[in-house]
């Protein structure tokens, strides 16, 4: 009755308005007790301005532990021989329960040099075979050696650049691309292409113009052919996009050119429309030194399972190998050991194997070659990329989940990138500034307001080191001009 008395009812209103309001002052007069003091600089709020940027990234992966001075012992790991595929994060925890250690290890960079220090981010493959017959322990412990061999400072002079290619206007374009662009932050690695038997080019021609910063050598596949014939039978393979024999007998050419005497101790192969970032690679090499145990052979990629049907090599449960697109990762010793397979005696039974097993390509007969002569599985790290950053945005819209979200703060590759200016004005205006420091990723991955396009930004980068006002605000790069590079037949 009293409620219904129209000055009683707005009273009645207003003290439940009254309650509702002291019980949130005191709901935060309590957390605020709670609150944890500051006892250093806070760290800068950058507002997520786009989709790709959520959720943030997770904390980099701790620091493979070293060994203390007067320790005496090496820090390195064998992985497991046979395995579906291994996790980089994993050899790197079982280092670390192999060495001793003292102090505590640094989880984020301070300076430019610690930031060079870091491993790299691998995110853990979703692949369904990598995930259920996942490796652990991923490795054992290397015997321990008396006088440790001197850490190595790893160059561009220990890398050697591998790709196939073929008589191709739009190929040949996109080599030179890689050769304005990535390679130019290469100096001193050496790059060599293989390609078809029937191939018309002189090498001169064949190999693009890197203004000497790095040699490139020419590989004849003498089993290979680019062209049809008219009438068979045919001199030679035509394989086409799958090019296994081509890559095989690159690998194979590889082994024969670089022994231990050239120094040359890290090999990755590329396609020619993958753009790699060379201060990733070279990061991710350095750690791999002092991670692995020298000698042993370990193929670093992408991890991709896509036999169909048991492969029965030595009871590995599965075989998976590194999506060639996204480049992989070989050690001196694997390469010699697909190069002991590779050989025109050998391969054509394998290689019927292979197709009894697999879809056939390229990356899947080379791991099936590695595991059939050492039991090496591939050792995956997700900061390999099969697509190009704006590809993976456009899945994640789709609601396609089998890529980890968001990209790595340190990708060591890209892949699919059909048109050369493309191709160069991402590496200048998405991977590196005009001064030549890495560009802050992912968000530097993807072009502002939502453009498609690389093509604008105010600080390219320029092998030549000009200014950004010298390009001009935000144009493409355009095509470096200069002196042919050093070309050498293999």
């Amino acid at each position: 009755f009293l409620l219904r008395i129209p000055a009683l009812r707005r009273l009645s209103f207003a003290a439940v308005s009254c309650l509702a309001l002291a019980h949130v002052c005191l709901i935060f007069a309590w957390r605020s007790t709670r609150a944890v003091p500051v006892t250093g600089a806070a760290e800068p709020v950058v507002p997520r301005v786009a989709a790709h940027l959520e959720p943030p990234p997770s904390p980099p992966s701790p620091l493979p532990l070293q060994p203390s001075p007067d320790s005496g012992v090496q820090v390195a790991v064998v992985p497991v021989a046979n395995a579906a595929c291994i996790e980089l994060d994993d050899l790197r925890e079982q280092q670390a329960r192999c060495q001793p250690s003292s102090g505590t290890l640094p989880t984020k960079a301070t300076t430019a040099a610690a930031a060079a220090a870091l491993p790299v981010p691998c995110p853990a493959s979703l692949e369904r075979e990598c995930v259920r017959h996942r490796a652990r322990p991923a490795a054992r412990c290397a015997e321990a050696r008396a006088t440790p061999r001197p850490p190595l400072v790893v160059g561009w002079r220990q890398f050697v650049f591998a790709a196939a290619t073929f008589e191709d206007e739009a190929t040949a374009a996109l080599l030179q691309a890689a050769a304005d662009s990535w390679l130019q932050l290469a100096r001193g690695a050496e790059l060599l292409l293989a390609t078809d038997a029937d191939d018309g080019r002189s090498d001169a021609q064949i190999a693009p113009d890197t203004r000497g910063a790095v040699a490139v050598r020419i590989h004849r596949c003498s089993t290979c052919r680019g062209r049809r014939c008219a009438r068979p039978p045919c001199d030679g393979r035509r394989e086409g996009w799958l090019a296994r024999t081509k890559v095989l007998s690159l690998v194979a050419a590889l082994a024969e050119r670089y022994g231990e005497a050239s120094g040359r101790r890290f090999f990755l192969k590329f396609d020619p429309d993958t753009v790699v970032v060379p201060t990733s690679l070279r990061r991710l090499a350095r750690e791999l030194h002092s991670l692995v145990d020298e000698g042993t052979p370990y193929l670093v990629g992408m991890a991709a399972c896509r036999a169909h049907a048991p492969v029965g090599l030595h009871g590995s449960p599965a075989l998976c190998h590194a999506a060639g697109g996204a480049a992989y990762l070989l050690s001196p010793a694997a390469v010699r050991a697909v190069g002991r397979l590779a050989t025109p005696a050998l391969l054509p039974p394998l290689l019927r194997r292979i197709d009894n097993a697999s879809y056939g390509g390229e990356d899947v007969s080379l791991a099936y070659l590695l595991k059939e002569e050492t039991g090496a599985a591939v050792i995956n790290c997700g900061s390999f990329y099969q697509h190009e950053p704006l590809k993976y945005r456009r899945m994640r819209a789709k609601g396609e989940r089998w890529a980890r979200w968001p990209l790595s703060r340190s990708p060591v590759s890209f892949h699919k990138f059909k048109d050369p200016d493309q191709l160069r004005s991402f590496v200048a205006c998405a991977l590196y500034d005009a001064a030549g420091r890495p560009r802050p990723s992912p968000r530097s991955l993807f072009p502002p307001n939502g453009s498609s396009s690389y093509a604008a930004c105010a600080d390219p980068w320029t092998a030549g080191g000009a200014s950004a006002g010298a390009r001009g605000a935000g144009g493409a790069v355009s095509r470096l001009r200069g002196r042919r590079g050093v070309v050498r037949r293999a």
